[in-house]
């Protein structure tokens, strides 16, 4: 079979990451402590404290997940830079406690960064809510919708002051969840979200799970009656720029 041609292996260096993305199509979640990786996309947190981190880091583009809730408890949702990790080795694990986290704190309805937190105003979570999670790389801000809905700060009424700020993610960025005693959907792939980000906000929003897309070229990549490859189609959703 002749080698694939530069359209090919372009639109698989897409899918992989390359630009911007690095990691497996399927996004999976694993305990940070001891590393048992969570092959489902419901991620069962016990009754200790503990972190949750995907096997994907970005570093440019804009990227989106989704968690459904399924058991109430204490729960925190965002992304880490790479330094974070190393730096909470061998001590005790927060987020939201450092410059390398930024989290949506769902139990008491707060955004929490660098020691600050910022209060949304609203009442906490309940099992059925879908929290959306945005990393914009391009303005360094993450930023939270619940059922769609955009997170206002208390006392902010037309939803300026929403995003956590500063976020370095040339560093490197990885989605995570912390807390204890509660059980969560992930969704990392355009075909399983429900409020996938739309309008402005959601220009050249791409999902953290490329599975839906490396699929569709495994299918058109080749075409079966002559067992040669075939070219591919550069759509909107198919390359993470």
């Amino acid at each position: 079979m002749p080698a694939m041609p530069p359209s090919i292996l372009d639109s698989i260096t897409a899918i992989t990451g390359a630009a911007g993305r690095k990691g497996p199509p399927t996004v999976r979640f694993h305990h940070f402590e001891n590393r048992t990786v969570v092959m489902t996309d419901v991620v069962v947190l016990p009754t200790t404290a503990s972190l949750m981190r995907g096997n994907v880091v970005v570093t440019s583009g804009k990227w989106y997940y989704e968690i459904v809730i399924d058991l109430e408890g204490s729960l925190c949702v965002g992304w880490a830079s790479r330094p974070y990790f190393e730096s909470i080795r061998g001590s005790k694990v927060t987020v939201g406690e450092d410059p390398h986290s930024w989290v949506l704190d769902g139990t008491n309805m707060v955004l929490r960064y660098n020691k600050t937190q910022r209060n949304l105003g609203r009442h906490r979570w309940c099992v059925g809510d879908v929290i959306g999670v945005l990393l914009d790389c391009e303005k360094a801000t993450i930023s939270f919708t619940i059922n769609g809905q955009q997170l206002r700060d208390l006392h902010d009424a037309f939803g300026r002051n929403t995003n956590l700020p500063n976020v370095p993610c040339s560093q490197g960025m990885v989605p995570i969840l912390f807390g204890a005693s509660s059980s969560t959907f992930v969704r990392c792939s355009s075909s399983s979200f429900e409020f996938f980000p739309t309008g402005p906000e959601g220009q050249g929003v791409l999902p953290i799970g490329c599975e839906d897309f490396a699929w569709r070229y495994a299918m058109q990549c080749f075409d079966f009656n002559t067992n040669y490859p075939i070219a591919v189609s550069n759509d909107n959703d198919t390359a993470a720029t």
